[in-house]
C-alpha cells in the first residue's frame, strides 16, 4: 500500500475495519415463500397481459391492479400528488400491434414469426386482401429522369413488389476470368435520393391506386431483417393500404424462382440482368403469375411524444421509518414491471424478465405489512416502468424523485432482475462499498450466503445502473447458473418454467438485507464523496502503451477493450506474412469459428491497432495503404527517429508518409521523438497526432499543437501520483484547455487505487469529471467524445458511463 493514497480513501480504509462488535443482530423471523411469488409472477405474465409493455390498456389495467393490492396491503403512497404513481415521459416512438398478420402466396403460407415477413405498423389496421403480385424493379416512376418502372403495367388493386434501395447500388457481375469492365458509370446514387427512399416508392404504389406494397433488400439477402427496422410514424393513407415493409429470400425464391429446371446460378445470373438493366433505365416490371392473400394486423396503437400520448407510470409505495430523524433517509427496493409487449402476434410475456423481480417485491410488501415490520429508516419500494425501452422509469425517478425524497439521502438500493433461475444471485455492486455489504449480510442464512456471488461493479442495462452513478451501494441482483436465461426476450419466458427456491433465496436476502440496512445505527452508510468515489473507483483508464502490463482488476475496470495493442510485424517479411494470414482468414474462416466471426471480420478496427516502426513498410508509402485494406490497422507508433521518414525532422518520403496516413485514417503516435521532428510534423501535418514520452514544449509549438487538436501524452506513474497532476496542471494552464491532453499509463502495478487518488486529486483542483474522464479515453454517454476521438480513424469499443 502506497503512502500517498490520501484523497477520500483514508475515510473509506478506516470505515472497512470498523470493529465486529458494532454489528448489532436483528435476525427477520418472516419467512418468505417462494411457490406465492411464483403464483403471482403466473398472474402478471398470461398472455391477457399483453406483455406488459408501457402505456398500453392491458400494462394499465394490471398497474392498477397491484395499486389496489398495496392499498388493500395498507402501504403508503409515495408517488405524485399523494398517489401511488409518477408520470413518466417516453420519449421514444413506439407502436403497439394487435392480431397477427398472414400472407399466403399461390397457396403456400408464410409466418411472420419466423420472420419470413413483417408488415409495416402504418398499414390500414384490419385488412384483408387478395390480390395479385406486380413485381416493379425498384418502384422508381420519374419519367423526367428517364426512368419510369410503372410504365405499361397496371397495378391498380394490385399488389407490387420492389427493391429496396438504389439502382446505382448494384455492381454488376463481370464475366468470369475476364478483367473487370469499368468502361461503364452506373448514375449516381444522388439521382434518385428523393425516388429511392422507402417513404416514396410507398407513396408512388399508393397514388397508382396499388393495393399494397411488398420491400425486398437484395443487398441483405442472408437476413433481410438484420439491419430493418420498423417504422414508427402516423398512416398518410385514406384509402385501404398494406404495407409488407421486409421478405425473406424464401418468398423473394418462391415469387420469382418459378422454373424448376433453372439452376442456382441460372437464377442468380437472371437476377443480376435485371438489375443491370434497371441500371441502364431499362424497365423490367411485369405482372407475375402470383396471387397473395394478406391479413394486416387488427389494431395498431401509435406511441410516444411524437403521437401525444407518451407517459408511462412508476408505481412508488413506501413504509414510513420509525425514527425521528433517520426516517428522513431511505432504503430503496426496485424492479421494472415492463416488458416488450407484442411483436408480430406473439407475446412476450416477461415471467423472468422481469416478472420474477415484480413478484419478489409484490411479496415483500406484502409481508412487510402483514407482519407489522417496520424500520428505523423509510422503506421505499418502486415498480419501474420502461425499462426496457432504456431504464427510462428508474432514471426519471432518479432525476426527479417523489414525495420530498432527495437522492443524497438514499443509502442503498436493491434491484431485482431476472431473479428465477439457477443457483446463485449474483450482486453486482455489493462490494464498491464493503462496509455497508457488511451489514447486508448480517444475520442472512447460510443457504442465502453461499448462493451469493458479490463484486464490484459499475452501471449497466438494469435499473441500478442511475443509482449506483450516484455512488450508491446499489445492488444488481440477478440469478443464474450454467443454463443462463435461455428465454431471454423470447416468447418462450413462462412461469412455468421458473424455480420457487431461488425466488425464496432472493425475497429472504433482499428482505433481511433491508432490514439490516434500514435498522443500522452505527455504521455509517452516507459515505461523503460517495459518487467521486465510486467514478474514480470505475474511471475506466484505456492504456495506450502496449508494453504496460496490468493485472485483474487494474485500469480498465469492466473491458480491455479499449487498450491500445500491436500487430506481430516488426519487418517487411513479417508484415507480407500477417498480411497473407489475415487474406486466408476472410477467405477461408475456422471452422469452429464463434456466430459474430463475420462480424469481427467486417468490423473496423483502425487505431486501437497498431504497428511499431516504419521500417516494416521498407520504405515504401503505398505498402501503408495495402496494409490498411488488408489488416486494418489504424496506428503507426514511431519511436524516436528512423532515419527514413524521421530523422530530425521530416524526410521527403516521410512527408508522403503522413499524407498517406492522414488519408487512410492511420493515427500517428510519435514516441519519444526529438523536437525537430515534433516541429516537422506540426508543420506538416493536417490532422491530430499524439506525442508521448516528451516535455519540451515551448509555448510556440504549445500554441501550433492546440490549434491542430494534437494530443499530448501525459506520463501517468502509479508511484507519482502528484507529479502526474502537477503537468496535468501545467498543461492545462498553458493551453486553457484539457481537450488536447490523455494520460500516458507508464506501469500498471498499484493502478487500481493510484487512479481514485488521482481522480479526487483533479475533482479536488476544480476538474470536472467529463474532463477527467475524457483525458484518461473514456466518454459519459454513448454520444460523448474522450480526448482521444480527435486522431485519425473509427473509435474502438469502449465502455461509456
Amino acid at each position: 500500500m502506497r503512502s500517498n493514497l490520501k484523497t477520500g480513501f483514508i475515510f473509506l480504509a478506516g470505515l472497512f475495519f470498523l470493529p465486529t462488535l458494532a454489528l448489532v443482530a436483528q435476525k427477520v423471523n418472516v419467512k418468505v415463500d417462494g411457490q406465492k411469488i411464483k403464483n403471482t409472477i403466473a398472474h402478471i405474465s398470461t398472455n391477457d397481459q399483453m406483455g406488459r409493455k408501457p402505456n398500453t390498456p392491458e400494462f394499465m389495467k394490471l398497474q392498477d391492479w397491484l395499486v389496489e393490492q398495496y392499498e388493500e396491503w395498507g402501504m403508503e403512497p409515495a408517488g405524485e400528488n399523494g398517489t401511488f404513481f409518477q408520470a413518466v415521459p417516453i420519449k421514444r416512438n413506439y407502436s403497439v400491434n394487435y392480431g397477427t398478420p398472414k400472407l399466403v402466396i399461390n397457396g403456400r403460407e408464410f409466418f411472420s414469426r419466423y420472420r419470413d415477413f413483417t408488415v409495416d405498423s402504418r398499414s390500414t389496421p384490419g385488412l384483408k386482401l387478395q390480390q395479385k403480385i406486380v413485381f416493379a424493379g425498384y418502384g422508381i416512376a420519374a419519367p423526367d429522369k428517364g426512368l419510369d418502372e410503372y410504365n405499361g403495367i397496371d397495378v391498380s388493386g394490385k399488389l407490387v413488389f420492389v427493391l429496396n434501395g438504389n439502382p446505382a447500388d448494384f455492381t454488376p457481375p463481370s464475366p468470369r476470368l475476364a478483367p473487370r469492365d469499368t468502361s461503364y458509370k452506373a448514375d449516381s446514387a444522388e439521382l434518385w435520393e428523393t425516388e429511392s427512399s422507402d417513404s416514396s416508392k410507398i407513396m408512388t404504389a399508393y397514388n397508382k391506386g396499388a393495393a399494397g406494397i411488398i420491400f425486398y433488400n437484395p443487398k441483405e439477402e442472408s437476413d433481410p431483417f438484420r439491419r430493418f427496422r420498423q417504422q414508427v410514424e402516423k398512416s398518410p393513407f385514406t384509402e385501404d393500404f398494406i404495407v409488407v415493409s421486409q421478405v425473406s429470400k424464401e418468398i423473394f425464391h418462391w415469387l420469382f424462382w418459378t422454373d424448376p429446371q433453372m439452376s442456382s446460378r441460372a437464377f442468380k445470373t437472371w437476377i443480376d440482368a435485371v438489375r443491370t438493366d434497371i441500371q441502364q433505365k431499362k424497365v423490367r416490371s411485369f405482372v407475375t403469375k402470383m396471387k397473395a392473400e394478406i391479413t394486416g394486423f387488427d389494431k395498431t396503437l401509435l406511441k410516444g411524444t411524437a403521437f401525444n400520448d407518451s407517459l408511462g407510470r412508476n408505481i412508488i409505495a413506501k413504509i414510513t421509518g420509525s425514527d425521528p430523524e433517520l426516517k428522513n433517509e431511505y432504503v430503496v427496493i426496485g424492479a421494472h414491471f415492463d416488458h416488450v409487449g407484442v411483436t408480430n402476434g406473439q407475446v412476450y410475456n416477461g415471467a423472468e424478465d422481469n416478472g420474477t423481480g415484480s413478484g419478489v417485491l409484490i411479496e415483500l410488501a406484502r409481508l412487510l405489512k402483514q407482519h407489522k415490520i417496520q424500520t428505523k429508516r423509510t422503506l421505499i419500494l418502486c415498480n419501474w416502468d420502461a425499462e426496457e425501452l432504456g431504464l427510462i422509469g428508474s432514471r426519471y425517478w432518479v432525476e426527479n424523485p417523489t414525495d420530498g425524497v432527495t437522492m443524497d439521502r438514499v443509502v442503498t438500493y436493491f434491484n431485482m432482475d431476472m431473479v428465477g433461475l439457477g443457483p446463485d444471485i449474483g450482486a453486482t455492486g455489493a462490494l464498491n462499498f464493503p462496509t455497508i455489504w457488511e451489514v447486508i449480510k448480517r444475520d442472512q442464512d447460510e443457504d442465502i450466503l453461499s448462493a451469493l456471488k458479490p463484486n464490484k461493479g459499475g452501471p449497466g442495462g438494469s435499473d441500478y445502473a442511475p443509482f449506483i452513478l450516484l455512488g450508491i451501494e446499489a445492488l444488481g441482483l440477478m440469478t443464474g447458473g450454467p443454463e443462463g436465461h435461455p428465454d431471454y426476450h423470447d416468447t418462450g419466458d413462462d412461469a412455468h418454467k421458473l424455480d420457487a427456491e431461488i425466488l425464496r433465496k432472493t425475497g429472504q436476502f433482499v428482505l433481511q438485507g433491508a432490514v439490516n440496512v434500514g435498522n443500522e445505527t452505527t455504521v455509517p452508510l452516507l459515505i461523503a464523496d460517495r459518487e467521486h468515489i465510486f467514478s474514480g473507483m470505475y474511471w475506466p483508464l484505456r492504456i495506450i502503451d502496449p508494453e504496460v502490463k496490468t493485472t485483474a482488476g487494474e485500469g480498465l475496470s469492466r473491458s480491455s477493450s479499449g487498450n491500445w495493442n500491436r500487430l506481430e510485424a516488426k519487418s517487411p517479411v513479417e508484415l507480407h506474412q500477417l498480411m497473407i494470414k489475415k487474406i486466408k482468414e476472410l477467405k477461408d474462416p475456422p471452422k469452429d469459428s464463434d456466430p459474430f466471426s463475420a462480424w469481427r471480420q467486417r468490423y473496423k478496427v483502425t487505431r486501437r491497432d497498431g504497428i511499431l516502426g516504419v521500417g516494416v513498410f521498407n520504405s515504401d508509402s503505398n505498402m501503408i495503404k495495402l496494409a490498411k485494406e488488408v489488416i486494418n490497422f489504424g496506428r503507426l507508433d514511431v519511436s524516436g527517429d528512423d532515419g527514413m521518414w524521421f530523422n530530425q525532422g521530416l524526410t521527403e518520403a516521410g512527408t508522403n508518409a503522413l499524407k498517406m496516413m492522414e488519408k487512410n485514417k492511420i493515427a500517428l503516435h510519435l514516441m519519444k521523438p526529438e523536437k525537430a521532428t515534433v516541429l516537422a510534423v506540426l508543420e506538416k501535418s493536417e490532422k491530430a497526432f499524439l506525442i508521448t514520452g516528451f516535455n519540451d514544449f515551448d509555448d510556440g509549438m504549445l500554441e501550433k499543437l492546440k490549434n491542430r487538436k494534437a494530443l499530448i501524452g501525459v506520463d501517468f506513474d502509479p508511484q507519482k501520483i502528484e507529479e502526474c497532476v502537477s503537468k496535468l496542471e501545467f498543461y492545462k494552464s498553458k493551453l486553457d484547455t484539457t481537450s488536447n491532453l490523455v494520460l500516458n499509463v507508464i506501469a500498471g502495478e498499484g493502478l487500481s487505487e493510484a487512479k481514485q487518488d488521482l481522480y479526487m486529486q483533479l475533482i479536488k483542483k476544480g476538474w470536472e469529471k467529463n474532463a477527467i474522464y475524457a483525458i484518461g479515453g473514456a466518454s459519459l454517454s454513448r454520444r460523448g467524445k474522450s480526448n482521444f476521438d480527435v486522431l485519425p480513424g473509427g473509435r474502438p469499443p469502449f465502455p461509456r458511463f
